[in-house]
């Protein structure tokens, strides 16, 4: 007996797409908020005063996460292009893929201690497979 396929917006792809596409709306609204926020100006008054730069490299990961977001969930209801919905999700997993090869083999690697590491690590690899799962939908 042949399995039946499921379709439309309770289709297992479709919920993760839904979700990932929750997480990174909020993840760029969030990123967004905190650029402002009182820790965040200080942080980049004390870098210019010892001749860094400010760095705006997060408030562009932040729109890229919320516009990629939005087309990621925009298209479970309106149509959409396959290499734009390909372009978005590949966008957010390369910019992923740095984000753990930076935070957890770059910087601090097995920091506080190997487990609270290997906790960290394994909940960036879920996101990081989730939206592998998303963009190979639109490949």
């Amino acid at each position: 007996m042949a399995k039946k396929a499921h379709q439309g917006l309770l289709s297992p792809q479709a919920v993760l797409q839904l979700v990932v596409a929750l997480f990174l709306i909020t993840l760029g609204i969030v990123g967004i908020i905190n650029y402002n926020s009182d820790l965040n100006q200080f942080t980049r008054a004390v870098a210019k005063a010892f001749g860094g730069r400010d760095n705006v490299l997060n408030m562009v990961i932040a729109i890229t996460e919320l516009v990629s977001g939005i087309i990621i969930g925009g298209a479970l209801f309106v149509s959409s292009s396959k290499n734009l919905l390909f372009l978005a999700s590949f966008i957010v997993l390369a910019l992923w893929i740095i984000r753990i090869l930076y935070f957890f083999f770059l910087n601090n690697i097995f920091e506080p201690d190997f487990l609270i590491w290997l906790n960290r690590l394994s909940l960036d690899l879920v996101v990081g497979a989730s939206l592998w799962i998303v963009n190979r939908r639109y490949a």
